[in-house]
């Protein structure tokens, strides 16, 4: 895939001509055909192969290609059927002068007066990649399915807004999407609900934040930019504060208050607190038992 700039992407006005979904059977042969516009294609079943001009491309499940207007292609499935989302449509907003054809079998270019040319900011060449968040795509490629077969000036406005949101989801890179304040803080608190289920005092963290599906470089720089603390120093001030409420039961003795507050070695509780707070735990304790006024 082309290198991707944010700034082209902030240019995206995409007009849509029409938008539909099926199935190739294992073998199948699209024969060469040319299309007066772009065509992205969303694969989601099966795999196929796809030829434009001199470039090849093995389309599999979760991934996509965008064709150019114009440019001689070719797609023969493999050995299992091929699901796929096709949704013609181009760059900028364009009225609608003409019926639309969806591509036209032959071995010949189309003439340029038949040719809805990409703007010139646009990167030049076919668009294959790895779809980041597939599950999101599909699901927005689903409603805009159903809103095209709907039809009505509502809906088909809606689906250009649709398609906006599906074309920055696989060009958007990883790490900007990340960093937008919404996204970022809601990822945050995810790694926060984790945290705070975390009862050993020395947890394998990477593994604790594992099901969230992103490294714990990239948790951690996230969670360090929402709340001002490591995901580990979270912890350690967390269990220190919880050991300060249960220090002032002078019932409790510190060990059960160490492990109560997660930490399954007295001593080492004992060492910790005073490194922290500055006095060890049971002074800490006689002074939050003693009333504040006499």
């Amino acid at each position: 895939m082309p290198d991707i700039s944010p700034l082209w992407l902030s240019w995206i006005n995409p007009s849509l001509y029409t938008a539909w979904q099926g199935r190739w059977q294992r073998r199948h042969v699209e024969p060469i055909r040319y299309l007066p516009d772009h065509e992205l294609v969303v694969f989601t079943r099966g795999q196929c192969h796809v030829e434009i001009n001199d470039h090849a491309f093995d389309c599999m499940p979760g991934t996509f290609l965008i064709v150019p207007p114009n440019q001689k292609h070719m797609t023969v499935a493999g050995a299992k059927s091929v699901h796929r989302y096709c949704v013609h449509f181009d760059w900028v907003n364009h009225p609608r002068t003409r019926p639309h054809v969806p591509c036209i079998w032959q071995n010949e270019p189309l003439p340029r007066s038949a040719v809805r040319s990409a703007p010139h900011w646009l990167p030049r060449g076919p668009m294959h990649g790895q779809i980041v968040d597939p599950g999101a795509v599909f699901a927005l490629l689903d409603t805009l399915m159903a809103r095209w077969s709907a039809g009505g000036t509502l809906n088909r406005a809606a689906c250009r807004a649709t398609l906006l949101e599906i074309l920055l989801r696989l060009f958007s890179p990883l790490e900007d999407r990340m960093r937008t304040p919404g996204r970022a803080i809601d990822l945050a608190l995810r790694v926060k609900l984790l945290l705070d289920d975390v009862r050993d005092d020395r947890p394998n963290l990477p593994a604790v934040l594992a099901p969230l599906g992103y490294s714990y470089e990239h948790l951690g720089r996230v969670f360090r930019d929402a709340f001002g603390a490591t995901p580990l120093a979270y912890l350690n001030l967390q269990r220190l504060e919880r050991a300060k409420i249960l220090l002032r039961d002078p019932s409790l003795s510190i060990a059960t208050i160490a492990r109560l507050a997660g930490y399954h070695d007295a001593n080492y509780f004992s060492r910790t607190f005073r490194n922290r707070v500055g006095i060890p735990p049971r002074q800490y304790s006689q002074l939050a038992a003693k009333p504040q006024y006499e």
